[in-house]
């Protein structure tokens, strides 16, 4: 019987009771929150959540990472159980992604050990830092609709020369379609929120458009993401107006499925999609293909 377990253990890991039964605890805190966070409104203080993971130096079977998600409502504070033995910090995910003022570098490489012992609480402060948020520029603000530049932190490119700027991982492309055309999107390594578009059928690798997840990166008149969906949908000052078709529900931001707006210059055939979840009205991707 005795030896049975002993392989049930090794081959299926331990149970949540099992794992409680050691006793063995890591406390996880934000103490220090930049001055950035308090100047965000009360309701996107509210809905800012922190997502830690903390995996073990030693990845048997029986060790689990541990996920904490620290929030207002905690105080940013979170206790989870875990197997004895040491911890880094895998990943630190700030949500929502697209325009938030913080994050932490205290991963991987830079991640300090993390001891966890029997009938025992370990405490770790999670370091953060404060992101600069870029204004949009003037020349951005007025450019024309479906222009090929593109604001990055405080500098403004073309989209076609953005592979001689930055190197992206060209080792794993997304395979995307736009406007029944088949596109890979290449992730920066350098810019948070930017990827390079490229046709799926061109392999000289020619930047067609671009796919931008963070306010940090902008379109003209300052699109961004984090923007609210009116700002390119709204009849009087929004950037585009009524858009050319949409998918996804009909009904936004009510907790149906995510939304796409679709808009199609009748000129170039460039188009760009705003994509937004499904909580609000908030746009989450933009990916912008100039053709």
């Amino acid at each position: 019987m005795t030896a049975a377990f002993i392989v049930m253990a090794l081959t299926c890991g331990c149970s949540d009771r099992e794992i409680k039964s050691l006793n063995s605890t890591i406390t996880l805190s934000i103490t220090e929150l930049p001055e950035s966070y308090y100047q965000l409104s009360k309701s996107a203080r509210k809905e800012l959540h922190v997502v830690v993971v903390l995996h073990p130096t030693d990845d048997y079977s029986d060790n689990h990472s541990a996920v904490f998600r620290l929030n207002e409502e905690n105080s940013f504070s979170g206790t989870e159980y875990v197997t004895p033995g040491d911890y880094y910090v895998e990943s630190v995910d700030v949500y929502p992604s697209e325009s938030v003022p913080f994050g932490s570098d205290c991963t991987e490489n830079g991640s300090p050990v993390i001891t966890a012992s029997r009938n025992c609480n370990t405490d770790f402060i999670l370091p953060v830092k404060e992101y600069t948020l870029y204004q949009a520029k003037e020349e951005i603000l007025n450019d024309k609709n479906f222009s090929h530049k593109i604001q990055i932190d405080d500098q403004i490119y073309n989209i076609e020369e953005l592979f001689d700027k930055f190197t992206f991982d060209m080792e794993m492309p997304f395979e995307l379609t736009m406007i029944e055309k088949d596109y890979n999107s290449y992730r920066c390594n350098e810019v948070k929120g930017l990827s390079v578009i490229t046709s799926a059928d061109d392999s000289s690798h020619k930047p067609v458009g671009v796919e931008i997840n963070y306010s940090n990166v902008k379109l003209w008149g300052g699109i961004t993401a984090g923007d609210n969906i009116t700002k390119l949908t709204n009849s009087k000052n929004g950037c585009l107006g009524t858009p050319s078709y949409c998918k996804g529900s009909p009904i936004v931001g009510l907790g149906y499925d995510g939304t796409t707006f679709i808009f199609v210059d009748p000129d170039s055939e460039a188009a760009l999609h705003a994509y937004i979840g499904n909580e609000d009205r908030r746009i989450s991707t933009i990916r912008y293909v100039i053709n």
